[in-house]
């Protein structure tokens, strides 16, 4: 099988400087694991989407697969919370309990 490029979409650093660094780590590992198998077990592909998402601890790793091309593009990691998809947040989960 043929190894894939992965690209990022700019605003993806934004999310990332928000998440905490050991979190960042498991993430990028996992984005890396899509270079050989960008299909793999416990990807989701979006409806009404030529994109995919899948899981690695709280985060949701969403990208595109460009076959064609063997490039694989990030296009948004966010953290799931209450069952929706929330942009990462400085705040602690306490704060944003608080606000609640």
């Amino acid at each position: 099988m043929a190894k894939y490029k992965i690209t990022f979409k700019k605003s993806v650093a934004k999310d990332l400087r928000s998440i905490p660094s050991v979190d960042v780590k498991r993430i990028l590992k996992k984005i890396d694991s899509l270079a050989t198998d960008p299909r793999a077990e416990g990807c989701v592909k979006l409806s009404a989407q030529e994109r995919y998402r899948i899981r690695q601890g709280l985060y949701r790793i969403v990208y595109e697969i460009r076959d064609e091309t063997l490039i694989v593009h990030v296009v948004k990691v966010a953290r799931l919370w209450a069952g929706r998809y929330m942009p990462v947040s400085t705040k602690s989960t306490a704060a944003i309990m608080a606000e609640r």
